[in-house]
């Protein structure tokens, strides 16, 4: 006979949590969401998905804590809002032009670094603001900015570029 493991209930909260304001998306379903939006958002998908990696990484920490150090449920929905909130930001630049990504770039970066702010609030509530992972956004932060407006700027300078976001 075999035996039937039973996910912990930290792991049953997240699975099972849906994300507000993503009608009926679990926390995985908003993830998986949230990094195909990634995927496709141009010159800020390495940012992006250092984003995702955080979110994941969290995931991924709490679902393998022991049951007696499970994160508390407002903890979840935190981190759900979180998601959503992510989620939302990108379903509504990921499809801008050249034109409006570049009259919006500020505040592209403005959310993904408060994004990483939030899930560095995340990190230090599962106990994991000693980790590497919690710093890595931080050290790498300057150059994948640099490195996106270098991506911008070409995208800029190829007229045929240009001129296929505009039609």
């Amino acid at each position: 006979m075999s035996k039937m493991i039973k996910p912990s209930v930290a792991t049953r909260s997240l699975d099972n949590f849906l994300v507000p304001g993503m009608l009926d998306s679990t926390i995985s379903d908003a993830l998986s969401v949230m990094k195909k939006l990634c995927e496709e958002m141009k010159e800020s998908r390495i940012l992006c998905l250092r984003v995702h990696n955080r979110f994941l990484f969290l995931r991924f920490e709490v679902e393998n804590k022991p049951i007696g150090t499970r994160i508390q449920s407002d903890l979840i929905l935190k981190y759900g809002a979180c998601v959503g909130d992510f989620v939302r930001f990108l379903r509504k630049h990921v499809h801008r032009n050249i034109l409006s990504r570049l009259a919006a770039n500020r505040r592209i970066l403005y959310k993904i670094m408060t994004t990483h702010q939030e899930l560095d609030y995340f990190f230090y509530k599962v106990y994991l603001g000693s980790r590497p992972e919690m710093r890595t956004w931080k050290d790498k932060w300057s150059s994948d900015v640099q490195m996106q407006l270098q991506q911008l700027a070409e995208f800029l300078s190829i007229r045929s570029v240009v001129d296929d976001e505009l039609s």
